[in-house]
C-alpha cells in the first residue's frame, strides 16, 4: 500500500513540477528547499499545499494536500 501511495504521490508531483508552463493560465505554483540538510519540492494550487515529498535525516515522505504524510526509513548500503 506505501509503495502504490508513494508512486501516486510521486506521480502528481511530477505533473505539479511540470505545471509552471501552465501557471500563466493556472493557479499551480512549485516550491522546493534544500535547507537542513534534506531536500523537499512541492506543489500549491490556489495557495493551498498539493503534493509534496521530501528526504531529510534517513526518512522519505510525501504527502498531498492536509493529510499525514506517509514516510518510510530509508535503507543505506554500508
Amino acid at each position: 500500500m506505501r509503495r502504490v501511495l508513494l508512486a501516486a504521490c510521486v506521480a502528481g508531483l511530477l505533473a505539479g513540477l511540470a505545471a509552471p508552463s501552465l501557471a500563466g493560465t493556472l493557479p499551480v505554483g512549485v516550491t522546493y528547499s534544500t535547507k537542513d540538510g534534506g531536500v523537499s519540492v512541492g506543489t500549491t494550487v490556489n495557495g493551498q499545499p498539493g503534493v509534496g515529498a521530501w528526504v531529510r535525516g534517513g526518512r522519505a515522505c510525501v504527502g498531498a494536500s492536509y493529510q499525514m504524510p506517509q514516510c518510510v526509513e530509508l535503507e543505506t548500503d554500508r
